[in-house]
């Protein structure tokens, strides 16, 4: 099966350009500036609170569980095998813990911020064109919420 690198790399252009196109409407339109600043300022605060909250917690976090493994296995704490099964636990779940962290903190930001996504997406299709003006109603917007949540149908 030959794959035509034309339509493969005018796609993979049209992809890069997306953003850029982003961009530029929340600079050259106010009304998508707004919409698009609750989203933004919601995934930063809640990754600034989170990381702040989070990382000295695990610094604290993955000490102990490195301390419980060995207990768990069984290696006493004098040898020198316990030292280095010690500090090869904690440098192998340090950035797994790491990542963990700002995985749940990525999920939890998404979560917040996707209801004024949807905001952001009408704002955008009203701008440009392809969706005719509503004046905003709470009910309405509140529905959306939960249809795109499946929480009703």
């Amino acid at each position: 099966m030959k794959v035509d690198t034309v339509k493969a790399t005018s796609g993979f252009l049209v992809g890069i350009k997306a953003p850029l196109k982003g961009l530029e409407l929340i600079i050259r339109k106010p009304k998508i500036r707004h919409a698009a600043i609750i989203p933004f300022a919601l995934v930063m605060l809640v990754f600034l609170i989170g990381s702040i909250l989070g990382i000295p917690y695990l610094f604290q976090l993955v000490p102990a569980i490195a301390t419980q493994a060995l207990l768990i296995i069984g290696v006493t704490q004098s040898s020198n095998l316990a030292a280095l099964l010690y500090w090869a636990l904690i440098l192998i779940s340090s950035p797994v813990a790491l990542f963990g962290l700002l995985f749940l903190l990525f999920l939890f930001s998404q979560l917040l911020a996707a209801p004024f996504y949807a905001l952001l997406a009408e704002r955008v299709l009203v701008d440009t064109g392809l969706l005719i003006e509503e004046p905003f109603h709470f009910g309405n917007w509140l529905h959306l919420i939960l249809r795109t949540f499946h929480l009703k149908r």
